[in-house]
């Protein structure tokens, strides 16, 4: 009988610390994305189409800052905070070559006072 409960109980602790883990996923998404510049309506957009079962990405960085780029999309005195791409995906999405982690992140060291 102490078997069946343990095993029992495995299950449920596991199962908890899934459901505890995809709530808190969802709570620090939002929290990032407030951080990284997303206002309530951008993240209400991909957040919905995710849920519809599009893809959707948030772009940032030259191609907002780009004067051709403004004035092909924005009118006088406008800026652009980011593009939204919202699709299906036709194969498989690939991971975009990135430097080495070495390159781009250094520890944190306290200042010396």
């Amino acid at each position: 009988m102490r078997k069946e409960i343990f095993l029992v109980g495995s299950i449920l602790f596991s199962a908890a610390i899934f459901i505890a883990g995809n709530g808190l996923i969802g709570t620090l998404i939002p929290v990032r994305a407030a951080l990284a510049g997303f206002s309530n309506g951008t993240l209400g957009l991909i957040g919905s189409a995710y849920y519809l079962g599009f893809v959707a990405g948030w772009v940032t960085g030259w191609r907002t800052y780009s004067e051709r780029v403004r004035e092909a999309f924005a009118g006088p005195g406008e800026r652009i905070a980011g593009f939204i791409f919202i699709g299906h995906p036709v194969r498989e999405l690939e991971e975009r070559e990135r430097p080495p982690l070495s390159d781009v992140w250094t520890a944190w060291e306290t200042p010396k006072s």
